[in-house]
């Protein structure tokens, strides 16, 4: 029998090393495909899942009547969320002679994310851009460090818990919009930050000037005009001070070092550690967000000029919407709570105060609010 060409022999007869390596790709990309449609059908299973638990909360919400406006005369206000935006809204709504509903689900208002703030009152936002994106994508996959180059990122920004954000659409969402907002800014966005930071500017000195003029209220909330003071121990002390993101700011400041620090903030010479250099914002205000929310809604309540009724251990499950007459936007009509439903009029306006929980009650009207809880929300 007369030989066969080389290049006619089978490929695991000429090259045998490579003939596997080929099978063992091909075998790896096999796998790899099966896996992740094995993924992508397991988190499509939860988010349907979590779809239909959110449709069957709807379904099984009471239809009685929880609660209507009775002041045909006045304009009429719905907040949902009693926190302290939520409550300082209502205040603000009421004081211009509105009929003001707040809807809550705890049984007082200010126990959410606002019984956890700092309370600072700083003029002052963080800017989203390329160095925030590395620090927030740092801080949760320590390991990426090694793509985006840098130290790592001490600032925890997030505590995950990685089945229940995979399978969270709105985590998902924030995240593409968090990125393409980082990496991609609109050329509007240096724009929208600064009018942001101007209505930042406006409500923290109406709320320093409220607290000025009421001393009762300044002492039952811990009003603190004295500024803020941010302690680095960097072992460098001419390095300048971290922070984990860039800041659009008013807040004038100055470096502290050495004795200047304690004598600014002398709890410090108890620290085993001593701080290296401080930032003070001198003109900086603090008080205690839970405390002003509920000295604000006790006022709200109390207050025979200000109609403002708290509607309290009350879900939002669903919307009932309409068209509106010029048929270019659609108008809220009705609210579903597990309590009973609350008809919105229609010279009626609907606010969405619910902090970190806004984007899950948005979307039960189809809508996307770019916002996620970091932590302690």
């Amino acid at each position: 029998m007369i030989p066969a060409r080389a290049d006619e022999l089978p490929l695991d007869v000429r090259y045998p090393t490579t003939a596997v390596a080929v099978a063992e790709k091909m075998a790896l990309r096999q796998r790899a495909k099966a896996l992740a449609v094995a993924g992508g059908a397991g988190l499509g299973a939860v988010t349907f899942y979590r779809y239909w638990e959110v449709k069957q909360h709807q379904d099984n919400s009471p239809r009685d009547e929880l609660w209507s406006f009775t002041n045909s005369e006045k304009k009429k206000v719905v907040i949902i969320g009693g926190g302290v935006v939520g409550v300082t809204a209502a205040f603000k709504a009421a004081l211009k002679g509105h009929q003001v509903a707040i809807i809550e689900s705890r049984t007082k208002p200010g126990k959410e994310c606002s019984a956890c703030a700092a309370g600072g009152m700083q003029r002052s936002n963080p800017i989203v851009d390329r160095g925030t994106w590395i620090s927030v994508t740092k801080s949760f996959l320590p390991l990426t460090r090694f793509v985006l180059g840098g130290p790592d990122e001490p600032y925890k920004f997030f505590h995950i818990e990685w089945l229940s954000a995979l399978t969270d659409p709105f985590f998902l969402r924030w995240s593409a919009t968090f990125s393409k907002t980082s990496l991609f800014p609109c050329s509007e966005q240096r724009s929208l930050q600064n009018e942001m930071l101007a209505f930042t500017k406006w409500a923290v000195h109406d709320m320093v000037e409220m607290l000025q003029n009421d001393d009762h209220m300044a002492e039952n909330v811990g009003f603190n005009s004295n500024g803020s003071i941010s302690l680095s121990y960097d072992p460098q002390p001419d390095h300048k001070l971290a922070h984990p993101s860039g800041m659009n700011t008013h807040e004038p400041s100055i470096q502290l070092k050495g004795d200047a620090i304690a004598l600014q903030e002398p709890s410090i010479l108890h620290q085993k550690t001593q701080p290296t250099n401080a930032k003070y914002e001198f003109e900086t205000c603090a008080a205690s967000s839970e405390r002003f929310t509920e000295q604000l809604a006790e006022c709200c309540e109390t207050n025979p000029k200000l109609d403002v009724t708290f509607i309290y251990n009350t879900h939002v499950v669903g919307f009932n919407t309409a068209s509106s007459l010029d048929g270019q936007r659609r108008k809220v009509t009705q609210l579903q709570t597990n309590r009973g439903v609350i008809n919105v009029p229609g010279d009626a306006q609907v606010v969405v105060a619910a902090g970190a929980w806004t984007p899950r009650i948005a979307s039960l009207m189809d809508l996307f609010v770019p916002v996620y809880p970091l932590k302690g929300e």
